[in-house]
């Protein structure tokens, strides 16, 4: 008994320690709408109910502000390739993220988002969540969450709230 106790309590202080080691780090970015462009989109109407769409698409988001940093290096664009199914502008999507640093380092996301259109509006307000799943040179090991929120009209405007709940894997 004595030994499932101590081999127990051995479990319980590896996992603290994992877990202190693995320190988490918050960091949020804007993006005003004027630094956001739409490379590539289609759409294709599905017919079953009016304005029932499916939609393919590139934008490409910058940030590049000197206090828009990850680590001490400049988040300079993100790159989002994504895709969604809505009617009325009121849907589901899932998106891949490709976050440029200044220096050439990238993080890579990807997840889901929940858009919903805003009353009396053409705009709609995206609600992302991202798992962050790695990345290139000093990011190689990071992992974390990446929380947005868009508002958008799919065609050209497009302003962003983006979080980072990130950490690095030991």
């Amino acid at each position: 008994m004595q030994l499932r106790t101590s081999a127990a309590l051995c479990g319980v202080l590896l996992a603290s320690t994992i877990a202190l080691a693995q320190e988490k780090h918050v960091v949020a970015f804007e993006a005003p709408a004027s630094g956001n462009k739409y490379t590539q989109q289609y759409i294709l109407e599905v017919g079953d109910v009016p304005e029932h769409k499916l939609r393919l698409f590139e934008l490409v988001r910058s940030y590049g502000g000197k206090d828009q940093t990850i680590e001490g290096i400049v988040l300079k664009e993100a790159v989002i390739r994504g895709t969604s199914d809505q009617t009325d502008s009121n849907g589901l999507g899932r998106s891949y993220v490709e976050y440029r640093m200044e220096n050439g380092d990238k993080i890579f996301a990807r997840g889901f988002f929940l858009t919903h259109k805003l009353p009396g509006s053409d705009r709609s307000k995206n609600l992302t969540e991202l798992d962050i799943t790695g990345g290139t040179g000093k990011f190689r090991s990071i992992r974390g969450i990446v929380r947005a929120e868009t508002v958008s009209d799919n065609k050209a405007f497009n302003q962003n709230r983006t979080e980072f709940e990130y950490w690095f894997e030991k």
